[in-house]
């Protein structure tokens, strides 16, 4: 999303460019719209319309940029506090096994020391036995305290190396921190211009009303309604050329999902008319193999032959027990899935009412519910409250979710937005409520909304938690 915007006050002078159109050879700041005849002005308000709906794109992909930077903020933040917690427990360890070190070498130098103790050996009966015992001891001793003596350097090298690793961590909260306060920054100049831009899209648009209204010889509130009733008519055209653009892309990946089922289907029966050709021919084989060795043996392979028989009856029991035993497994596998994606659909509903109760609650920055929402922030928090988690960003939330084809949306799924309905570079998330409807929060200044499903942009499988 970097790629729309540049940094500081430039992007305030991207707003107001990409927002306010310089009409044909007329200044920006310029009302005079005397030149220009009745279809260049229409043609001028349907730009200017367009670029609304352009800047309100933009600003929920920046909108989605400060929350994947929130994201890996908290995730830096989660990896140096456990990086933290494990420095000091290495160091713990190290503590632990140097005063055992300590104490078994205080022992040893405690039981070798005194001229009377080294002179024992050859003061008694049995001296240079016992002092070859003794020996025996001191080199046990000492392979015990070089033992001791390398975990304790081992363990020091490991309270050392987490250390430089907790340090590492330490430096990527840093690095996420000043990435959040860079794009919040970002974010709000970007806010303040977009609000100064849209106030002049507004003054030119009431300007080219008003001038419409003058060559009409009409009034400007006709003229405001006529254009409203253009802007619906041209609105309802696109949404019905995007619709069809989702449906042709559901078609697409319906037709190959299709096609791979069938390539599947096609190879299993391949596959089991192969073994059931070899299986016939084994027993074709064993068959003549039976007649032959009867023949042969006669009498005495009778019995032989009644043992294969039964070996093969109980193998192949066991291979149908096996069978069924399988697909039974699948089949309590597909229920238990299954069981899961309706517990889960179930709190759909609930997660609606949850974000129904916060239409006309403000649209935030980053906002989770602490004095508004933004449309991820608003997601979470919705299926947070059926006891569902989901992560931060619009993004995440697509890929953590099981898909479920437009046609198929029930009530809590969510459906995503992103470049030409493209699932890379997802900007925005809104929670489906039935009957074409989405409870969303869009841009700032606005508010948590119930509006109609939109197709522009609209990705063409939204995502069931």
């Amino acid at each position: 999303m970097s790629k729309y915007f540049g940094k500081g006050a430039v992007i305030a002078l991207t707003v107001s460019a990409s927002l306010v159109l310089a009409l044909p050879g007329l200044a920006v700041a310029d009302d005079d719209y005397s030149d220009l005849s009745v279809a260049q002005l229409e043609v001028e308000l349907a730009k200017v319309s367009a670029e609304s709906a352009e800047a309100n794109v933009r600003v929920q992909q920046v909108a989605e940029e400060l929350a994947v930077a929130q994201s890996q903020l908290a995730q830096a933040q989660a990896d140096a506090k456990a990086a933290k917690d494990a420095v000091a427990s290495s160091w713990d360890k190290y503590k632990g096994e140097r005063e055992t070190l300590a104490a078994l070498t205080q022992t040893t130098y405690r039981s070798g020391s005194g001229n009377a103790q080294r002179l024992a050996p050859f003061l008694t009966k049995d001296g240079l036995a016992d002092m070859e015992r003794r020996g025996k001891i001191v080199d046990t001793v000492s392979q015990i305290t070089d033992a001791k003596l390398q975990r304790v350097a081992a363990m020091h090298q490991v309270a050392k190396a987490m250390e430089d690793q907790a340090a590492a961590t330490e430096k990527r909260v840093q690095e996420a921190q000043a990435e959040v306060e860079k794009r919040s920054q970002e974010i709000q100049t970007y806010a303040d211009g977009r609000q100064a831009a849209v106030a002049q899209v507004q003054q030119r648009r009431d300007g080219l009303i008003a001038q419409l209204a003058q060559r009409r010889g009409t009034t400007i509130a006709a003229e405001e309604a006529r254009q409203a009733q253009i802007e619906r008519s041209q609105n309802a055209r696109q949404e019905a050329a995007n619709r069809a653009r989702v449906e042709r892309s559901q078609g697409l990946v319906n037709q190959a999902e299709s096609a791979r089922q069938a390539e599947n289907a096609n190879q299993s029966s391949a596959r089991d008319q192969a073994s059931e050709n070899n299986t016939k021919a084994l027993e074709e084989a064993a068959a003549k193999r039976a007649r032959e060795e009867a023949e042969a043996k006669r009498k005495s392979e009778e019995e032989k032959r009644a043992a294969e028989a039964r070996a093969a009856e109980e193998a192949r029991r066991q291979a149908e027990a096996a069978e069924q035993a399988r697909r039974a497994a699948e089949a309590a596998e597909q229920a238990r899935r299954a069981a899961e994606a309706a517990q889960a659909s179930s709190g759909g509903p609930g997660a609606v009412a949850f974000a129904k109760a916060r239409i006309g609650v403000p649209y935030l920055w980053g906002g989770t519910g602490a004095g508004g929402y933004d449309c991820s922030g608003l997601a979470m928090t919705a299926w947070a409250s059926q006891g569902v988690s989901l992560p931060r960003t619009s993004q995440q939330q697509y890929w953590a979710t099981q898909r479920v084809s437009i046609n198929n949306l029930q009530p809590g799924d969510l459906v995503f937005y992103g470049p030409g309905g493209s699932a890379n570079g997802i900007y925005h998330v809104a929670i489906y409520a039935g009957g074409g409807m989405m409870v969303e929060a869009t841009v700032p200044g606005d508010y948590v909304r119930l509006n109609p499903l939109r197709y522009g942009d609209l990705v063409p499988y939204g995502g069931r938690p």
